[in-house]
Formats: structure tokens, C-alpha cells, sequence
């Protein structure tokens, strides 16, 4: 089980969630300990998530009032349930009204918290399926909220400061692959994806302090297509950082370990779908970043994998995705892989 060094950010996090807010955000920042009492007394403001469900598309249209009023039910253990579910269609049926939650989840005290507790509640059942496919659904609603928080740029740092990531990494070292397994790899590699995505260089230094790459590592070499894709993107854009390409370059162990994993995952790949275009995209491009290395041509030529050497393979990227075969192409130049270039197949004109 991975060391979790942040115990007093976690520590923070939870004294937050008992705290009494101070009177100037007492307008603002409901008391934790009385917010869901007052939240069930006062029905005329909101719904009752038990006794009136609404469809989804009804979801979609909550007001900031009720959307509130949901944030708040987390404090309710009775009520927690439905509020994750309820917040998470939020995001999942209309995206643009990330921007407004996620200021109100991190900002209103301990909510970020109860989240966490959450999703860590999947830790003693990881090696269980059946126990964890009972609670998966509750863990996966807790982490698209934490996702929902990683993207937003206001959060995105206290997010990283708060050393949040580090508890999502379990999810990412899991060698097991079950449906229920993956949904929660998925997820928390969309949460890196989102922190990842600004180019942040405070937020990629700390994901890199943190031990990320072998997380990413893992989820490329055990999880499923759409997992490597996203753990494709995410190492990608680590590379594309100065943080990151020195970091895996400055020793050779992490540079044969990335190498021999993306060699690896392209050798599997036996058909073009959305999934492995997407990831052979990431995995050429992560290639592109070390060709910029002269010492690292040597070994990338070493390592460099047979696929793209099969007349069917590479016949079939120039006709599916011509942008991918330019890309295979300036990665042979980069590397001036001559011997390589003799083994690939000659391609005519381009005929669908």
C-alpha cells in the first residue's frame, strides 16, 4: 500500500470539517454541525432528495440555491448518498456548471473532507470485488467531485497544496483488472488529467515530487484501453514539462522504464479505435519529447517497437490516421533511425 505522507493536510482537512466558521462567513459558510438540520427543516427552499427524485434533465436545471442546498446535504450522513449522486449528474449532464461548484465544494468547510473519506472507503475493498462494487458508486460520485474541484483554476493549487492527489494514487498501482477496479483507475486518472491540463508548473512539479510517474506507469502497462489512453495523455503532458523531461532523464532507470512501457502497450495494440489512436497519439508524442534529447536517440532506436515496422500496421495508420504516420516519420528523423526507416514498408499514394 502506498505511503501517504500527507497526514497533516489530512489532518487540516478534517479539523476543517468540525469547525465553526467565524461570524464574518457566518453568511456565507454555514455552522457543519447544524447546516443539515437546518437544510431539512427548511424544505421550502429546496426538495427532498428521498421523497421528490428528479430525471436528470431536471438535475441539469438546478438552481445555484438548490445546487447549494446539495453541497450542504454532504454533511448529512442520511443524505450523503443521494447528494453525491445528484451533484456528480450535475457535472456529468451539463459541464459548464463545474465552474460554480467547484469553488462552492472547496470552499465550504470540510466539504473536501468528506469527499476524501469517501473515495478512501474503496482502500480495505480493493482486493475484493464484491464488496467494492457495492460502494463503487458512492467512491466514483466522490471523486468526479474532487475531479470538478482539480479543474477549476482557482482550486487547482490549493487542491495540489492540500496534497489531495496522493490519496488517488492507490487507484492507479492496482495490477488487478476488474470492471469495478478500472472505473476507479478511470477516474482518478481523469482527476490527474485535469490538474495536468493547464501546464500548470507549480501543479506538475508536485505531481512529479509525489511519485506520479510510476502511478502512471502502472495504469499504462495494467489498465484497459480507454485507462491507457488517459494515463498516455497524462504522461505526455508530464514530458512536455521542463520539470518532467528532466525528471525522467536525469536517470536512466526512469528513462528505460518509460521507454520499455510505451514500447510496450504500442507492441499490444492490435487494432485503430478511438481509444488506442488516442493513446498511440500521447505515446508518439511522449516519443517526440525524447528524441529532443541527443543522448536518448540511442536507446530510443534500441527500443524502438516492431509495430511500426509492419507493413500492415503502418499501412493501416497512413490510411486511418495520416496524422499519426507523419508523426511515426518525424520520430524517425528525430532519432535518425536509418536502420529503421530500411525496415519500414514503402507506401504508395494513399488510397481509401
Amino acid at each position: 500500500m502506498l505511503t501517504l505522507p500527507a497526514a497533516t493536510a489530512f489532518s487540516d482537512l478534517e479539523h476543517s470539517a468540525s469547525a465553526t466558521p467565524s461570524t464574518s462567513a457566518a453568511a456565507t459558510s454555514p455552522n457543519p454541525t447544524t447546516a443539515a438540520v437546518a437544510i431539512h427543516a427548511n424544505s421550502s427552499s429546496g426538495y427532498d432528495i428521498k421523497n421528490n427524485p428528479r430525471s436528470d434533465s431536471s438535475i441539469a436545471q438546478l438552481s445555484d440555491s438548490e445546487m447549494k442546498e446539495m453541497v450542504y446535504a454532504l454533511y448529512d450522513n442520511q443524505r450523503r448518498r443521494d447528494a453525491l449522486d445528484i451533484l456528480s449528474k450535475v457535472i456529468n449532464s451539463r459541464p459548464v456548471r463545474t465552474a460554480e461548484l467547484a469553488p462552492m465544494l472547496w470552499n465550504t468547510p470540510g466539504i473536501a473532507f468528506i469527499l476524501l473519506k469517501e473515495a478512501l472507503t474503496a482502500y480495505r475493498f480493493l482486493n475484493n470485488e464484491d464488496r467494492l462494487k457495492l460502494i463503487s458508486g458512492r467512491v466514483l460520485n466522490a471523486i468526479c467531485l474532487l475531479q470538478c474541484v482539480a479543474m477549476h483554476a482557482s482550486c487547482r493549487r490549493p487542491f495540489v497544496t492540500a496534497h489531495i492527489p496522493i490519496y488517488l494514487y492507490p487507484f492507479l498501482r492496482m495490477k488487478e483488472t476488474t470492471p469495478t477496479t478500472e472505473k476507479l483507475r478511470l477516474a482518478s486518472l481523469g482527476t490527474l488529467g485535469a490538474l495536468v491540463k493547464m501546464n500548470d508548473p507549480q501543479v506538475i512539479h508536485y505531481l512529479l515530487d509525489s511519485q506520479v510517474f510510476p502511478c502512471c506507469l502502472c495504469s499504462l502497462e495494467f489498465g484497459d484501453q480507454l485507462a491507457k489512453s488517459v494515463a498516455a495523455y497524462v504522461m505526455y503532458k508530464l514530458l512536455s514539462s521542463e520539470f518532467g523531461i528532466n525528471y525522467c532523464c536525469n536517470f536512466s532507470e526512469r528513462f528505460l522504464s518509460v521507454v520499455q512501457v510505451l514500447r510496450k502497450i504500442i507492441e499490444q495494440t492490435s487494432e485503430l479505435n478511438e481509444h488506442t489512436i488516442r493513446m498511440l497519439r500521447f505515446a508518439l508524442g511522449s516519443y517526440l519529447v525524447l528524441a529532443e534529447f541527443p543522448r536518448a536517440c540511442e536507446y530510443l532506436k534500441l527500443y524502438f517497437p516492431s509495430k511500426f515496422c509492419s507493413a500492415y500496421f503502418v499501412t493501416l495508420l497512413q490510411k486511418v490516421e495520416p496524422r499519426l504516420y507523419e508523426d511515426l516519420m518525424r520520430l524517425c528523423d528525430k532519432i535518425d533511425a536509418e536502420m529503421i526507416r530500411l525496415r519500414l514498408p514503402t507506401l504508395g499514394p494513399l488510397r481509401l
